[in-house]
């Protein structure tokens, strides 16, 4: 039986962050490399480092970190609506995240600026945060940075993203990770693909153990 997500707040809540994601000076602040947002509804330890051009940018309702080596670091945290947490106590727990995933946040995110991305991997992890969903999705020329490979033009590569969704209180948490690595010589994108696997899970999962959330 497939989980159908009818919310339009919800989807007006995830069109709206989207939005949000321009060049603006930060909202939230950051204090002994302790990055808090302007709802501080969370507190996390900043992941990358200046000296590597570490960036941070943030908006409504989410952060991004990035630096010079195409690193992502991201989350973001969507008030859930009175009728979405009726919906949640009437259905498995990742049915529900499986159909935010698959039916509203990739189609408006991820597939609007690559389109030809697929799910490559994908994890339930039961007994965190009441069950976290992990996607890993394939991104073609889909690096944050634009490198020069060789003295060749500069050009977007190849990345993966690990996307981790779960429900904290009465919001739902995106925590996303990229991170970009060249291609070794003679390897196809199903061996990159299969290297990266287990670096970027642990990466996004070590992440968002990283998030401390207020009570």
């Amino acid at each position: 039986m497939k989980t159908k997500i009818t919310s339009l707040s919800l989807m007006c809540v995830l069109v709206l962050t989207i939005s949000c994601r321009a060049s603006t000076p930060l909202a939230g602040t950051i204090k002994n490399k302790i990055y808090t947002p302007s709802a501080a509804r969370y507190t996390v330890p900043v992941p990358v480092s200046k000296s590597f051009g570490g960036r941070t940018q943030d908006d409504l309702y989410g952060v991004s970190f990035t630096d010079d080596f195409s690193k992502l670091f991201r989350i973001e945290v969507l008030p859930m609506p009175e009728a979405e947490m009726e919906q949640i106590k009437q259905v498995e727990r990742k049915l529900y995240l499986e159909s935010i995933l698959k039916g509203m946040y990739l189609p408006n995110t991820i597939l609007k600026v690559f389109p030809t991305s697929t799910i490559t991997h994908q994890n339930w992890y039961p007994n965190s945060s009441g069950g976290s969903l992990y996607v890993e999705v394939a991104m073609p020329e889909g690096s944050i940075g634009i490198p020069s490979i060789n003295g060749a033009p500069p050009k977007r590569i190849d990345a993966e993203r690990g996307i981790l969704l779960f429900i904290t209180g009465n919001d739902l948490c995106v925590v996303s990770t990229s991170l970009s690595m060249i291609r070794k010589s003679g390897e196809t994108t199903p061996d990159r693909i299969k290297r990266m696997r287990p670096i970027l899970e642990k990466n996004t999962v070590d992440f968002m153990k990283t998030i401390k959330f207020q009570d």
